[in-house]
């Protein structure tokens, strides 16, 4: 059983990892965008940087399409 502290740490912790996935997305973005890449890194650094910005969602997206809610807007 956890304790308010406990889901205080717990919240702070997942919101830490948050940023930080968005961060390094946005880095690998600006560098996939600045920076001359051979095209294959050059895509692969894209596709990093969009599944660490918007991975939550589009997890969020597979588990309601395979539950039939393809519409759920919350």
């Amino acid at each position: 059983r956890k304790t308010e502290a406990g889901e205080d740490d717990s919240e702070k912790r997942k919101e830490l990892f948050s940023r930080i996935g968005l961060c390094a997305g946005a880095a690998l973005y600006a560098c996939a965008m600045f920076f001359s890449f051979p095209p294959a890194a050059e895509l692969a650094l894209f596709l990093i940087s969009f599944l660490l910005v918007g991975g939550e969602v589009l997890l969020k997206a597979a588990k309601n399409i395979r539950n039939g809610r393809v519409f759920d807007e919350n």
